[in-house]
């Protein structure tokens, strides 16, 4: 027996070193963050504080709904939502293309390098190691991709086509192909070979992938993109604070300003916009589901098959036709911005792209850079524990299949007052995670900061509110695919116990990894929220940003 990894009764103790460590790094990031509490401890600070949350609120009893306003919020609405759509299809395809190159299953398959040396040719040795070159070159490219916030990428975009919507468009699209390529690439690795073990055999790598991993992974594709695509939508209007169009630069604006009634009236039309998307990609994920459908209206498997086409192509077309409106949409941008890159003296471009090659790496701007890090990460991982924490407590309530088809395990039948109880039950739950992330982090810091004061109190909250909304909605979705037969032996009592028991286990893997990826949306998100005064890196991002920033500080 491995002494070393048990204790004295027999238990493991890798579930108590890795919950140890947990709550050692959770101290390390309390202890590293500068807090403010006075607010929450000097009776004139919580006064002071009221009356300003009493002036901000009040707004929200009467918002600007003049002709002006309404016809203003419409139109930053639509530009966000096109900037976001067309940087969600360009993120897609260069996700996709880079994750084959990240993909140990397409580059290098079940060989390894010994392997290979063992009992391949020199020439079989040469494109093997070719390969992995390759593959480790597409992962470290993605992960540069995904390392560089969104708003940071616009603002180095910014220099090229000018600010405006296409700006923010290239920089959700390079942000969104590091995600996702890492994502698709990830998904792809982790099915087990068994389960296509008969696919393999008979083609090769990419054969192996499109009919054999893919079909498997496929859902969980799905919803990871359908959640980055509505997580565009609300960073669209976050880019639009460093040039990039949509409702983000106004919504700022007027907050500066003190304009609470035409904040009130853009928080409106945000929080329609991502409720909106939010409904559409449910409607997608339902269409998509033919199987589901099938199995429901009796269909042969044929019969089901041909639906699940139709569909495809159903959903096919209405993406054509939103990229397409988004592009109509943004016509005088996209003239703009080509009209901009006819002017450009690309000798300059040339030297700008230099500049980034030689970075200053002196000892006392490294050590500077190195101190300012420590505040975003530090509110990563605060924010990305709270976050956790409160999408877990939503799962339940807001599970389809414990709330109305419970049945399908249980064998109960509740009656009709319980069924009402249960469906109002998603409803709150899943009207509360909406709400949670249909507010861009920005957005809610605005809001926290009303009573907390820009600070890393109301960065942390707003960071962990905004995530926990959307960590919710892949959780609930995570437990939803989950096969009701794959629950029915292991209905425990209650389907409270089911849950905990049963479905937790199934889902924690899944889990974790959409833990692990918040976590460093997160980090980004901490540096973004620097722009408005919370600290860190943010703060010390180019002088384009500087007028944005002196406007809130001001203000509060």
């Amino acid at each position: 027996m491995n002494h070393s990894r048990r204790g004295s009764g027999g238990r493991p103790l890798r579930p108590y070193i890795s919950g140890l460590v947990v709550v050692l790094v959770i101290a390390g990031a309390v202890g590293a963050l500068d807090w403010d509490l006075s607010v929450l401890l000097d009776a004139e600070s919580r006064t002071q504080a009221a009356l300003r949350v009493s002036r901000f609120v009040g707004a929200f009893g009467a918002p600007d709904l003049s002709n002006e306003a309404l016809l203003q919020g419409a139109s930053l609405s639509v530009q966000t939502l096109s900037v976001a759509l067309l940087g969600s299809a360009l993120g897609i395809v260069m996700g996709y293309v880079l994750a084959l190159g990240a993909s140990r299953i397409v580059m290098v398959g079940s060989d390894t390098t010994r392997r290979v040396a063992r009992t391949g040719s020199l020439l079989n040795l040469a494109s093997h190691l070719a390969r992995r070159v390759a593959l480790e070159g597409c992962r470290m490219l993605l992960d540069t991709l995904r390392g560089v916030p969104d708003f940071a990428w616009a603002v180095l975009i910014l220099t090229i086509p000018g600010p405006g919507p296409v700006t923010g468009m290239l920089a959700l699209g390079l942000s969104v192909a590091g995600m996702l390529g890492k994502v698709y690439s990830e998904l792809w690795d982790s099915v087990d070979p068994q389960r296509y073990a008969a696919v393999s055999q008979q083609g090769g790598r990419l054969i192996t992938l499109f009919y054999g991993v893919q079909p498997l992974s496929g859902r969980s594709m799905l919803s990871y993109t359908l959640m980055r695509t509505e997580c565009c939508v609300r960073n669209a209007s976050v880019i639009g604070v460093v040039g990039g169009g949509g409702l983000g630069g106004q919504l700022f604006d007027e907050f500066a300003f003190g304009n609470y009634e035409r904040v009130v009236t853009l928080l409106i039309f945000l929080l329609l916009l991502t409720g909106g998307v939010d409904l559409l990609s449910n409607w997608l994920r339902y269409r998509l589901r033919a199987e589901h459908t099938g199995s429901r209206m009796g269909v042969q498997r044929a019969a089901g098959l041909r639906i699940g086409a139709l569909r495809r192509l159903e959903v096919l077309g209405i993406v054509l036709v939103a990229l397409a409106g988004s592009l109509w949409w943004l016509r005088d941008g996209l003239a703009r911005s080509l009209s901009e890159l006819q002017r450009i003296e690309w000798t300059w471009i040339g030297e700008q792209v230099g500049e980034l090659l030689r970075p200053d790496l002196s000892p006392g701007t490294l050590a500077e850079a190195s101190l300012s890090a420590v505040v975003p990460v530090a509110m990563g991982i605060l924010s990305t524990v709270g976050a956790c924490l409160i999408a877990a407590a939503l799962v339940f309530p807001s599970s389809i299949l414990f709330q109305r088809h419970a049945h399908l395990f249980t064998g109960e039948d509740p009656g009709r007052a319980r069924r009402m109880i249960r469906i109002g039950s998603v409803v709150v739950a899943r009207g509360t995670a909406l709400v949670l992330r249909g507010m861009p982090d920005v957005a809610w810091v605005l809001l926290l900061a009303s009573f907390f004061r820009l600070g890393v109190l109301a960065g942390v909250a707003a960071i962990a509110l905004h995530s926990s909304g959307v960590l919710a909605r892949v959780f609930v979705e995570v437990v939803d695919n989950i096969p009701a037969r794959r629950l029915e032996p292991l209905h425990i009592v209650s389907r409270t116990l089911t849950f905990v028991y049963a479905a937790l286990p199934i889902a924690g893997r899944d889990w974790r990894t959409y833990g692990l990826f918040q976590f460093e949306s997160n980090v980004r998100a901490g540096v973004v929220l620097g722009i408005v005064g919370v600290g860190g890196w943010g703060t010390r991002f180019t002088p384009v940003l500087a007028i944005g920033t002196c406007r809130v500080r001001v203000h509060f």
